[in-house]
């Protein structure tokens, strides 16, 4: 837990903690959880070029030129490691959060009874699998320090 109040990164919570004040007596599920979806859906349209889906996008037609841009391999595959570090342990925590939106995408489809739901935590479930994989390879990379060059599989 100290660990986690007190992490590090631009986005971390510098030892603030949050806790609820008070908590209703009855809960309108079905409208909280469309509020939910409501917010997070505004990083899909997100004005702000580098953050949600434009952010990625922007990322992903920056790496292609990182090769053009580093010094040697050495540097390269230090500045992919930072994709794992980004990923995995500052920022938002990259897959990290996307399972636990899918869980409460899940339990919401449970709750309003609607497969819809389901469908879209599964598939926010492969999404997460997808980074993780992202962030593995990139880590890879960084800790061997090989681009691919060499035809040895080290892990």
């Amino acid at each position: 837990m100290q660990q986690g109040r007190f992490a590090r990164g631009n986005m971390a919570p510098k030892g603030f903690l949050f806790y609820p004040v008070s908590v209703p007596k009855e809960i309108d599920y079905p409208k909280v959880i469309r509020k939910g979806i409501k917010t997070q859906s505004f990083y899909a349209e997100t004005p702000v070029p580098f953050i949600g889906i434009k952010g990625i996008q922007r990322f992903s037609k920056k790496v292609v030129d990182w090769p053009n841009l580093a010094r040697n391999e050495e540097h390269l595959s230090h500045e992919i490691m930072k994709i794992n570090v980004l990923l995995e342990d500052q920022g938002t925590g990259g897959a990290g959060f996307r399972y636990m939106y899918a869980t409460f995408l899940r339990q919401s489809s449970e709750i309003l009874n609607n497969p819809e739901l389901l469908a879209m935590a599964q598939k926010m479930m492969e999404i997460g699998d997808g980074w993780r994989e992202i962030s593995l390879f990139a880590a890879r990379i960084g800790k061997n320090r090989d681009m691919g060059s060499r035809t040895d599989e080290r892990a």
